[in-house]
């Protein structure tokens, strides 16, 4: 970047096309908030696999995208087997509007999320992002056995970034249909440890999602985020068929911060569905963490 330049996007790696693979790299560099290097692969298109490379202090290790072209293929991508340390956002899934994005499979990466280090700004593990540029839909998505750590916030950090931050993050403007979410560690989340949805204004469903067996420690670590995204797994837009199971959610903390263990949000309107909770487990020190269903969920 040039001296006096506001931020900007930047990827080491950026690639458009069909059948590509980027594997064995390793890239390092040092965080320098709002003027730091991003992305370290950036991927339009599929099919893709993306698999052992290692990222230090990057925000990003990856950034799949959708094409960008009419009758681009996106879909058939897989990104496992990495490892990004001292991350902010470590894989982002980007759904243009030019077609489904679909068939992505993250598995078995490994994210240290360092946020304190990237200065005020959006983190998460693993996320299908909400940002204008990712107003297209999301089909068949799956993440499983990622582990997801986040730094201590300490007291905890003001602003609006409990917005879009979290463990593993469904919330791309354009709605999704079909996502697995299983297996994953996410420890110390800022706000949710797995949200699904979110509350803006407009027409979207998040269905067909299946939340299963993951462990999910200090969830809502940030005592300064609304309490309201504090919780073990969130739902907050109007949503069908949703499966949360054997998910096992733990608050060590002397006096717990994350205000229930599954949470569907009932106060913007949303209309939840063929809503299956069950035999999860979600304490603290004290006792059982509470559960917010909607009618009629099972």
């Amino acid at each position: 970047m040039r001296d006096g330049n506001a931020d900007y996007d930047n990827s080491g790696i950026y690639i458009e096309g069909t059948n590509y693979t980027i594997s064995g790299n390793r890239f390092t560099t040092t965080p320098n908030p709002y003027r730091e290097a991003r992305a370290c692969m950036e991927g339009h298109g599929g099919p893709a696999e993306i698999f052992n490379n290692s990222a230090t202090s990057y925000q990003t290790l990856v950034n799949s995208v959708g094409s960008q072209f009419e009758d681009g293929n996106s879909s058939d991508i897989i990104c496992r087997d990495n490892v990004a340390r001292d991350a902010l956002i470590g894989i982002m899934l980007w759904p243009m509007k030019t077609g489904i994005l679909k068939n992505v499979t993250v598995t078995n990466n490994t994210v240290e999320v360092a946020q304190l280090k990237h200065g005020t700004a959006d983190t998460g593990g693993v996320s299908v992002v909400f940002s204008p540029e990712a107003e297209g839909p999301a089909e068949n998505i799956t993440i499983t056995d990622n582990t997801i750590r986040f730094q201590d916030e300490g007291a905890g950090r003001p602003g609006d970034f409990y917005y879009n931050s979290g463990g593993i993050l469904l919330h791309n403007l354009g709605e999704l249909t079909g996502a697995v979410i299983e297996r994953n560690t996410i420890e110390r989340s800022p706000s949710a440890g797995i949200l699904i949805g979110l509350p803006e204004p407009g027409e979207r469903t998040f269905r067909n999602v299946r939340v299963a067996n993951n462990t999910i420690v200090n969830p809502g670590q940030n005592l300064s985020f609304l309490e309201g995204f504090r919780a073990g797994v969130l739902v907050n837009s109007s949503a069908s068929n949703i499966r949360v199971t054997g998910n096992t959610i733990t608050d060590t903390y002397p006096i717990p911060r994350c205000r229930a263990g599954v949470a569907f949000d009932l106060t913007n309107g949303s209309t939840y569905t063929a809503i299956k909770v069950k035999d999860n487990i979600a304490k603290t020190r004290s006792g059982p963490l509470t559960t917010i269903l909607p009618t009629g969920a099972d």
